[in-house]
């Protein structure tokens, strides 16, 4: 004789407890990495914008027009006490040597990329030891090829010897979140014109 009852499957009181208590553990964790994960976000949204930058600075400097009889070298000027990236011009430098684009440098109609109030330029550097951080770092794109001349300075000094046109292999511009250091990423310029974004 067949049962008229049928059995139904459904969660214990102590198994839907332990279901909640576990999905309750997966919910805080998220919402407690969430303004880590915020932060590492953030940084790599200004390195790319950074990068993407001056590699738009690198398209006008080999391609831009320019009037006859008048040099213009386009660049960068990067400047860590002021937290800016900003594209200018070099007209008609008297000589190759990095002091006379220095000394002959004109500033672009307002074009500047300023990094987010809650990230920096920490560094910028020559090479990946970082010995010396320079205040300000310049990049020269010299028409018509993609190269560039990269050096940096400090203060009135220029770095390297004013009488070299050579200028750095490399320059390193770190960027990091003011609340949290470990999340850091740097934007690499290379004097043969590649440019990329590496992490620390």
């Amino acid at each position: 004789m067949k049962s008229c009852f049928k059995t139904k499957n459904a969660f214990t009181l102590i198994e839907l407890l332990v279901s909640i208590s576990v999905l309750a553990m997966v919910a805080a964790i998220s919402v407690s990495s969430y303004p880590k994960f915020s932060e590492q976000l953030g940084v790599s949204a200004e390195t790319y914008k950074f990068l993407a930058y001056a590699r738009e600075a690198q398209v006008y400097g080999v391609a831009g027009y320019t009037t006859p009889g008048v040099k213009v070298v386009s660049g960068l000027e990067i400047d860590r006490d002021n937290n800016t990236i900003k594209k200018v011009e070099w007209q008609s430098p008297n000589s190759i040597t990095n002091q006379s684009y220095i000394n002959n440098k004109v500033d672009t109609v307002d074009d500047s990329l300023q990094i987010g109030n809650l990230y920096e330029i920490e560094k910028i550097c020559k090479d990946e030891v970082c010995a010396e951080n320079y205040d300000q770092g310049y990049v020269f794109f010299r028409r018509p090829n993609p190269e560039s001349r990269l050096l940096g300075m400090q203060g009135s000094i220029l770095y390297p010897d004013q009488s070299s046109s050579a200028g750095f292999q490399r320059l390193e511009i770190t960027i990091r979140s003011k609340k949290n250091n470990q999340f850091v990423k740097k934007v690499v310029i290379l004097q043969t014109g590649q440019m990329y974004v590496s992490d620390w």
